[in-house]
């Protein structure tokens, strides 16, 4: 599926907004590293639709709708936990549809002690500051294979990526490798490449969690042997901090990649300590 909290919120934890979805189809999305930097963890159910949709391994366009949640944990400074999960219906152009519960999907992510010292002065003035993390993500085969809903197979996906603040704004770029089981084939698999840039408006603190924070991010999976070029633009709206809305809306720009998609997120972050700039009452 596609659109974040893509890789929530979703990479580095500014990506993300929905952990569950994938780049165009394929699961090569970035699990969360910090969506907040003053945050422990957060839990969030979202909604998504995306218009033919073609999952990796498979021919025939579909549209795919999702209700889901999803988690991530901040184990320390340096690690970040996440797991989610979605219930499918796929709607085929013949008019089937097919219901079923989809893969679960969990993953962890380590910032790596770099530029610790700017990282500190930043947040002290209530930015996030650089961030460099490497992680990775399974998707355990629990959606049946039968309907189409899953692969029936183990994926696995590496990444990295780096983050920094461009004056209010805030830059991501990363990228990774996807290593997909092939439903098709026994004991055969699928490697494919794939990056991720994004950016947005910083998360605003001073006194003002309900201003608008939009964010634009693109990604590309690289053709492979068994999977074409799949590519997509995506734009999203989050409003809050400890409660948080976030809509997000993309388009596909290859033939595979799915032509539009929405999603509507709800999330409750668990906040751990209030930055330098921001008052207690207003957390």
């Amino acid at each position: 599926m596609s659109a974040s909290e893509r890789v929530t919120a979703l990479l580095i934890g500014f990506v993300a907004l929905f952990p569950a979805v994938a780049v165009c189809g394929v699961p090569c999305e970035f699990p969360a590293v910090e969506p907040d930097p003053w945050a422990r963890g957060a839990l969030g159910v979202h909604i998504e639709n995306d218009r033919d949709l073609i999952p990796a391994f498979r021919a025939g366009p579909r549209d795919r709708s999702a209700v889901g949640v999803y988690g991530h944990w901040v184990a320390s400074d340096h690690i970040v936990m996440d797991l989610s999960w979605a219930m499918l219906r796929d709607l085929h152009p013949s008019g089937e549809s097919v219901i079923g519960p989809g893969d679960v999907e969990l993953g962890t992510m380590i910032r790596l002690p770099i530029a610790e010292g700017l990282r500190s002065a930043a947040r002290d003035l209530g930015r996030r500051g650089p961030a460099f993390g490497l992680g990775w993500r399974a998707k355990l085969p629990n959606a049946a294979d039968e309907g189409e809903l899953g692969s029936d197979e183990t994926d696995v996906t590496l990444v990295a990526s780096a983050a920094g603040d461009l004056g209010p704004l805030r830059g991501w770029a990363g990228g990774g490798l996807a290593i997909l089981g092939d439903p098709g084939q026994l004991a055969a698999q699928d490697d494919i490449v794939f990056l991720q840039a994004g950016l947005g408006l910083a998360t605003l603190i001073e006194g003002r969690p309900w201003v608008p924070q939009p964010e634009l991010a693109a990604g590309v999976a690289l053709p492979s042997a068994g999977n074409p070029l799949r590519s997509e633009l995506s734009a999203s709206l989050r409003w809050g901090r400890t409660w948080s809305v976030v809509v997000v809306g993309d388009v596909g720009l290859s033939a595979a990649s799915p032509t539009v998609g929405f999603g509507l997120g709800f999330e409750r972050r668990f906040m751990a300590v209030t930055a330098r700039n921001e008052p207690e009452d207003r957390r």
